[in-house]
């Protein structure tokens, strides 16, 4: 195991974190809803759930990669910039108002955007009782630590990016879009 994922360098992690925000072990357990031992025993890299270092990162807002790996920026902003892409494609085949365009594309790496869909699907399904939705999102959260583990950055699904303007303004937009989804 690499010396800066030992569950002993990510308790440090953590512990630095909570010292740089002046907290004690004792708030941060009452933040991320648990016990001031627990806390004790996760600096020490002893229960290190994926619940925890979801709460400890959300709480803190660092990325997991931070925390798990000591990789990545501190701050949210620089982590994003590892799971989502975003930049213009020149597009020959598509025209509005008689001039071509370039389109926004966003690329999400796969297993954050499988990520989000997962719990996005589970918050959304209101009549699934509580306990199976919680269930499911702490599945979906474990699989994506185990992703992130694995340091895969080279999958990605891309979403093109149409304004509502072009869509409403544009009768022939249908048939370009296609053109353009298959070049």
């Amino acid at each position: 195991m690499d010396i800066k994922t030992s569950p002993e360098a990510i308790g440090l992690r953590i512990k630095e974190l909570r010292k740089k925000n002046n907290e004690t072990q004792y708030d941060l357990a009452n933040a991320i809803k648990c016990n001031q031992n627990n806390i004790s025993k996760i600096e020490k890299g002893g229960s290190l759930t994926s619940v925890n270092l979801i709460a400890i990162a959300n709480h803190y807002n660092v990325s997991l990669d931070y925390l798990c790996k000591g990789e990545g920026g501190i701050d949210l902003i620089d982590t994003l910039t590892k799971y989502i892409h975003y930049k213009f494609k020149k597009c020959n085949s598509i025209n509005f108002n008689a001039k071509k365009i370039h389109i926004p594309l966003i690329e999400i790496n796969s297993s954050f955007y499988n990520y989000l869909r997962q719990i996005s699907l589970a918050k959304s399904t209101s009549e699934m009782p509580k306990e199976i939705r919680e269930n499911w999102i702490n599945q979906a959260n474990e699989e994506f630590i185990k992703e992130i583990e694995k340091d895969n950055y080279d999958n990605y699904a891309s979403f093109y990016i149409i304004e509502e303007s072009v869509l409403n303004n544009n009768s022939d937009i249908s048939s370009q879009l296609e053109n353009l989804i298959s070049e």
